[in-house]
């Protein structure tokens, strides 16, 4: 089973929401993880309310999601490696550490990565951020596949 990770700062809002709609289009001969590369992805915090709401307008449940620290997984053992923006991208590679195996690349790359919705930000800008990241997916899912 290939495996991929998708990576965010604190994995509660961005990166659950790729993981799962990238393990939708990819489908179940892939195993789909994310992280965080920031502090507050230690904790084990859910996903945030608004990410669960835009995923179950999409019929997918996160609300089992904790958040895990970059840290926690080996990333050799992915396949593949979405990354929400550059800052994701330069400490993928920082922990890497010269190691190629992995492809990594950054969703919405020309347009600036995933924009973060804030914490305490409108449901509002969660559904804009949702749908960047359905269309986002597709496009990883697609080079993936191939």
């Amino acid at each position: 089973m290939r495996k991929v990770l998708c990576v965010c700062v604190g994995n509660q809002r961005r990166s659950p929401m790729m993981a799962a709609l990238l393990k939708r289009e990819l489908g179940p001969d892939f195993h789909v993880q994310s992280v965080g590369i920031g502090p507050s992805a230690y904790w084990g915090n859910p996903a945030s309310k608004h990410s669960v709401t835009c995923l179950l307008e999409r019929g997918i449940d996160i609300r089992d999601h904790s958040s895990r620290h970059i840290g926690s997984v080996i990333l050799a053992e992915f396949t593949y490696i979405v990354c929400a923006g550059e800052a994701e991208q330069e400490e993928v590679f920082r922990r890497l550490n010269g190691n190629t195996t992995p492809i990594v690349q950054i969703a919405n790359r020309h347009g600036g990565g995933i924009p973060d919705p804030d914490e305490k930000g409108a449901l509002e800008d969660y559904k804009k951020c949702a749908a960047l990241i359905e269309a986002e997916m597709r496009k990883a899912a697609a080079l993936i596949l191939l």
